[in-house]
């Protein structure tokens, strides 16, 4: 007496599993994006907490991330942050270091109106 599986029951297993692949992948794909716009977002609200810092310390804002250190900014890894600052104030602009390829699209805060601006890629 042979034991196995016959063709038709290992046909339906594959099928099942493509199928399952099929959902699971792109769900698994928007999930990472949504994470790495989370940490993006994450590293624009302390770099604007620390310019804070560094005004109070030197009456200006700090017009570039070297200089956002004095105000305890640690920048997250693959992070690219922007900053421009002046007496009166300051933007930062940030994105995933892989950019769009990655799923970050570029997110702006200005001290202007204190609004995080942008938007996912898609």
């Amino acid at each position: 007496m042979h034991r196995g599986f016959t063709l038709v029951e290992l046909l339906v297993v594959i099928a099942i599993m493509g199928i399952i692949t099929a959902i699971a992948i792109p769900q698994y794909v928007s999930y990472r994006k949504r994470a790495i716009d989370a940490v993006v977002r994450a590293d624009l609200k302390y770099a604007a907490t620390a310019q804070e810092d560094v005004f109070s310390q030197r009456s200006r804002y700090a017009q570039s991330v070297e200089e956002l250190a004095l105000g305890g900014y640690r920048r997250s890894d693959n992070v690219d942050l922007h900053v421009e600052g002046s007496q009166a104030s300051f933007t930062i602009t940030a994105q995933a270091l892989a950019g769009c390829a990655e799923g970050s699209g570029v997110w702006t805060f200005s001290s202007q109106d204190g609004v995080i601006r942008g938007e996912a890629c898609r």
